[in-house]
């Protein structure tokens, strides 16, 4: 606490933020202390098989659970030599209820599971649903569960229902035109316990829907470590890309403003900047070389056969390039990317290794054909 006020008056701060019982704080975490060897507040018994929790006089002993694996087995030796890194008791709301966690992060090399890069250079393009992969074979890979629909459906319904219960016990808090009124008109927002009901049940089914998202980019990632060694990634500010648009533009053909959204609820329920994290994660653990690429260099636009540069609007998906072929704009991208030179930053076809894309052009359009196919 002292802290945040030492920001706030001698530092960079700008404000103090204070947590409401509406918004709880979600995890605490405790340091380790070098002399002792220990965490602050956290002592392991000689077997490792509980954890004793000390605040103030309360004690809370909580006991480990081994799975048998060669996994626990090396954990439990980094924590019998204190290669510990912090301890974190994360809250969380699971089914209604409210649990908690304790996780142990501990240093060190991570396990090893046997897995092994491919060689090579490899392309990888992130949109905002799909990644499109290149080295030595293409990949077009969804970044989101199969049952996506399913889940947003559930959602659209809930929320329905969340919306006319807040404006049934909130009706000062809305204008005549159904708008919610600015803050100093506002009154604190009253809840019944049918809207806490469907609140909790909108949590859980974000819960179910982020858990299978995870494992399913979780496999993607460890299926792309296969295909080389050397990662060109185009480094885009995904987080950019939800923001809305300042200005308002105007549809000329309908004469009504255009949407200031963006790609913000494409991002929430495909996470590609947590897929991009864990993908170079892994590649930099097993020694591989993850390169980010600036997207000024515009892989998406660039044509190798004559050397030009050419927009396409978001809605084209597929591109023709100066030979007459067409192709995917996700895979040229992909193609492109893994071609292009460390440390370019401007839009030329200097920004290119020209040679090698016509050597490795006719095993792209095989490949390309094959994963269309598939």
């Amino acid at each position: 606490a002292w802290t945040a006020w030492e920001k706030k008056l001698w530092g960079n701060g700008k404000h103090i933020a204070f947590h409401s019982n509406e918004n709880p704080i979600k995890s605490i975490t405790t340091r380790y202390k070098i002399g002792t060897k220990k965490l602050v507040g956290m002592v392991f018994d000689e077997d490792v098989r509980n954890v004793t929790i000390t605040i103030g006089k309360h004690k809370l002993t909580i006991p480990v659970i081994l799975r048998g694996t060669e996994y626990d087995t090396y954990a439990i030796n980094l924590i019998k030599n204190h290669m510990f890194s912090n301890g974190t008791i994360v809250r969380k709301k699971i089914r209604g209820k409210v649990k908690y966690e304790l996780q142990i992060t501990l240093k060190g090399t991570p396990y090893n599971k046997m897995r092994k890069l491919g060689k090579g250079k490899v392309g990888v393009d992130i949109g905002m649903s799909m990644v499109a992969t290149y080295g030595n074979e293409l990949s077009l890979d969804a970044l989101s569960a199969e049952n996506k629909r399913e889940y947003q459906k559930e959602l659209e319904v809930l929320e329905r229902k969340m919306d006319r219960s807040r404006r049934a016990t909130n009706p000062d808090n809305y204008d005549e035109k159904g708008r919610i009124v600015s803050k100093e008109k506002r009154t604190p927002w009253v809840y019944s316990k049918k809207y806490n009901v469907l609140k909790s049940k909108h949590s859980e089914i974000l819960r179910r829907y982020t858990n299978k998202r995870k494992i399913l980019q979780n496999d993607l990632s460890n299926k792309l470590l296969g295909m080389g060694d050397t990662f060109y990634i185009e480094n885009c500010n995904i987080a950019s890309m939800a923001k809305r648009a300042k200005e308002t533009t105007i549809n000329p053909k309908t004469g009504r403003p255009r949407s200031k959204k963006r790609f913000g609820k494409a991002i929430q329920s495909n996470a590609p900047a947590e897929f991009l994290e864990t993908l170079k994660r892994k590649v930099t653990t097993l020694g591989g070389t993850v390169y980010d690429v600036n997207p000024q260099i515009a892989a998406t636009q660039f044509d190798f056969t004559d050397g030009t540069f050419k927009k396409h609007s978001l809605s084209e998906r597929n591109v023709t390039l100066s030979n007459g072929n067409k192709h995917t704009r996700d895979g040229i991208a992909a193609f492109n990317l893994k071609h292009s030179k460390v440390g370019a930053t401007e839009k030329l076809v200097d920004s290119y290794n020209i040679t090698e894309m016509m050597n490795d052009y006719d095993k792209f359009v095989v490949n390309e054909r094959k994963e269309m196919n598939e």
